[in-house]
C-alpha cells in the first residue's frame, strides 16, 4: 500500500464523489473568473507579459551584485542573503507579510468566501498568489471523468471513450491525470498502483474504465500532436484506490500526498537537526520588488 499514499488530486479523484452535497459546495467555489475562465487559462495569458518583464530586468541589470554572502552565512541557514525570488509575499518591515500587495486584513476582505462563511477560501487566496488577481466567483464543472459518463451513459464502448476523448481535446481542454513535465514515459507510480489494483481489486468498476481510458488515451493523445507525454501519471490512478479502500472525501486527498512528500524530506530535515543547522530563510523579493532594488545599483 506504500505506493497509494503516493497522492495528487485530480479530476479523477473527485469523479467518485459527484453526489456528495459537501464536496460539491466545495467545489462550487474552486473556479474563479469574472470571464469564466479556469486559473490555468487565466494563469496562461498573463504568463508572457511576465516572461517579458523578467527577460527585461535580466537583460538590463543582469550583471549587477545585488548581495556578497559570508561562509558564516551559508551555515547560518542563508539569513537574510537576498537570493530568491517569491513573487507572492513580500515582507513588509512595518505591515507585516503583503500578499501580492494585500495585507493580511484586504485578503480578508477581498478575496471569495463560501456561502455564510467569513473567511477566505483557500483556493481564493492560491487565485491571488499566482495571478495577482482577485478572483471572483464562478461553479466548477463536474470532472472529466464524471462528464464522460454522463455523455456517453453507462456502456462505455472504446468507440465512445475514443470520441469523448476527441471532443475533450477539440475544445481545448487537456485530459486530466495525463502527461508529466519531466517523464516522457508512462509515470512509475501509476504502474505500481496499476500492478497492486490488479492483484487487489480487478473488478472494481473504476478500476476497469480507468485501464480502459489507458489502453485508448495515449494513442489519441499521440494522435493529437500536441501533448510531450500521452502516458499517464499518477493522478490518473490514485483515486479509484482511495475510493475503492473505503477513503471517500476526496478534497483529503491532497493530504496524503502532502504526507508521502514529508518522507522526501525528513531525512534532510534529521540531518539538519543532528548538526545542529538553523532554518533556512534567505531573504526573498518578488519580481517588482528586485526591479526597483536593481535600479537603485
Amino acid at each position: 500500500m506504500a505506493s497509494v499514499s503516493r497522492i495528487g488530486s485530480s479530476a479523477l479523484q473527485a469523479s467518485l464523489r459527484a453526489n456528495n452535497t459537501r464536496l460539491s459546495a466545495f467545489q462550487a467555489a474552486r473556479c474563479y473568473s469574472a470571464k469564466s475562465q479556469t486559473l490555468k487559462e487565466r494563469f496562461a495569458e498573463l504568463l508572457p507579459e511576465k516572461i517579458e518583464e523578467i527577460k527585461t530586468l535580466r537583460k538590463e541589470h543582469g550583471s549587477k551584485v545585488v548581495d556578497k554572502v559570508t561562509l558564516d552565512q551559508v551555515y547560518g541557514g542563508a539569513r537574510s542573503v537576498k537570493c530568491l525570488v517569491w513573487e507572492g509575499s513580500v515582507l513588509d518591515s512595518e505591515e507585516g507579510i503583503r500578499f501580492r500587495g494585500k495585507t493580511i486584513p484586504e485578503c480578508q476582505e477581498l478575496l471569495p468566501k463560501a456561502p455564510g462563511g467569513k473567511e477566505p477560501l483557500p483556493e481564493g487566496l492560491f487565485w491571488l498568489l499566482l495571478t495577482g488577481e482577485v478572483p471572483t466567483e464562478q461553479q466548477e464543472v463536474l470532472n472529466w471523468l464524471t462528464d464522460m459518463k454522463k455523455s456517453v451513459g453507462d456502456d462505455l464502448s472504446d468507440k465512445s471513450i475514443t470520441d469523448y476523448l476527441w471532443s475533450t481535446l477539440n475544445a481545448g481542454r487537456v485530459v486530466p491525470g495525463y502527461g508529466h513535465a519531466v517523464l516522457r514515459k508512462t509515470d512509475p507510480r501509476y504502474r505500481a498502483q496499476r500492478t497492486f489494483a490488479q492483484a487487489h481489486m480487478p473488478d472494481d468498476p473504476m478500476f476497469k474504465l480507468v485501464s480502459q481510458v489507458y489502453k485508448i488515451a495515449p494513442g489519441v493523445l499521440t494522435e493529437h500532436g500536441k501533448t510531450k507525454n500521452p502516458y499517464p501519471n499518477v493522478d490518473a490512478h490514485s483515486g479509484v484506490l482511495l475510493q475503492h479502500y473505503g477513503l471517500t472525501e476526496a478534497n483529503f486527498y491532497t493530504v496524503l500526498f502532502g504526507v508521502s512528500r514529508a518522507i522526501g524530506v525528513l531525512p534532510q530535515l534529521i540531518i539538519d537537526r543532528a548538526v545542529g543547522a538553523p532554518i533556512e530563510r534567505p531573504k526573498s523579493f518578488s519580481t517588482e520588488k528586485w526591479i526597483e532594488i536593481c535600479k537603485k545599483l
